[in-house]
């Protein structure tokens, strides 16, 4: 007898980055997220835990969401999150939502900076850099290897960009660039929703084909997506966005052809990395080109945009 067998989505949990600044909604759309995902009942619990690392503040939204949670102090010891992931495995959860995973990362950083001040002059900064990080990859191990969907929200780095508001006159605005969290390991996760200032949100990796490049989660996301997402592992077949989910007006059969991206837009892609880390934003993009949206946006004009970024960092 074979040892393999058909693979199913059935067999998998999901493994959800949302990352967004300070106030962009984060832990509400971590919530609503986990409440699609498990087709949660109005008075129904046990079936969503919360690892809470921001003093209870999850706790503010129990008047709406049923959940259970558990609440970690500093420092924030990697083992924390290791040993909390497990128990809400081990206690029949169907997802924990980690809010939030920057705390995991900031606390590896204090691990190595100790490493660094106790043992100075016996061990060197490599050596303590690989002993720090093979702490996070545990805890980074035990969130994807879960066998329950696992949710966790990453506080991105923020930064003010001046604009011209509707009124003409120029006015800050806050901005997130790339997450706190060790770079590109948010990239692990099946799918990362990026939360905007304005609390809509795109995909910035998406491997279930819901969240194509141009889609827009507006005004913000809902339960909806969770059940999507849940649509999606529990069936083989294609998934189509239910019209409850809908997050942009119908296209025309024209516009939804031209919106179907290609096999493989590297470019893009780039542009998009870039973007995050950088703070640029997509209006920036479109103006220079001229153009209305991402489906307007050739291969071509992504890479000229690269180059230009590229070209700026490495002068800076």
């Amino acid at each position: 007898m074979s040892l393999f067998k058909k693979a199913t989505k059935q067999a998998t949990h999901i493994k959800l980055c949302v990352t967004g600044a300070s106030g962009s909604g984060k832990t509400m759309s971590a919530l609503r997220l986990a409440k699609g995902l498990v087709n949660e009942a109005p008075l129904e619990s046990g079936k969503i835990a919360v690892i809470d690392t921001e003093n209870n503040s999850a706790s503010l939204y129990s008047d709406r969401f049923q959940f259970d949670a558990l609440d970690i102090q500093p420092p924030f010891e990697s083992e924390k999150f290791v040993y909390a992931v497990l128990e809400a495995q081990k206690a029949g959860y169907e997802c924990v939502i980690l809010d939030s995973g920057s705390h995991l990362w900031e606390g590896v950083l204090d691990y190595k900076d100790k490493l660094d001040n106790t043992n100075r002059g016996a061990t060197n900064s490599f050596t303590n850099w690989r002993t720090a990080g093979e702490k996070f990859k545990k805890a980074v191990d035990a969130i994807l290897q879960a066998r329950i969907h696992v949710i966790v929200c990453l506080r991105s780095k923020q930064e003010y960009v001046i604009e011209q508001n509707d009124r003409g006159k120029s006015a800050p605005r806050r901005v997130g660039m790339a997450p706190v969290f060790r770079d590109g390991a948010e990239y692990e996760f099946t799918v990362i929703l990026d939360v905007s200032n304005t609390n809509s949100a795109v995909s910035t990796k998406d491997r279930t084909g819901l969240f194509p490049q141009d889609r827009i989660i507006h005004p913000h996301i809902t339960e909806d997506i969770g059940k999507e997402i849940r649509n999606w592992l529990t069936s083989d077949g294609p998934i189509q966005s239910s019209p409850a989910s809908a997050t942009q007006t119908p296209p025309t059969a024209q516009a939804a052809e031209a919106s179907t991206p290609p096999a493989c837009q590297p470019a893009t892609d780039k542009l998009r990395e870039l973007m995050s880390k950088t703070g640029i934003t997509e209006q920036q993009i479109f103006k220079r080109f001229n153009i209305s949206g991402w489906v307007d946006l050739s291969e071509d004009m992504a890479r000229t945009a690269v180059e230009g970024i590229e070209k700026k960092l490495a002068a800076a």
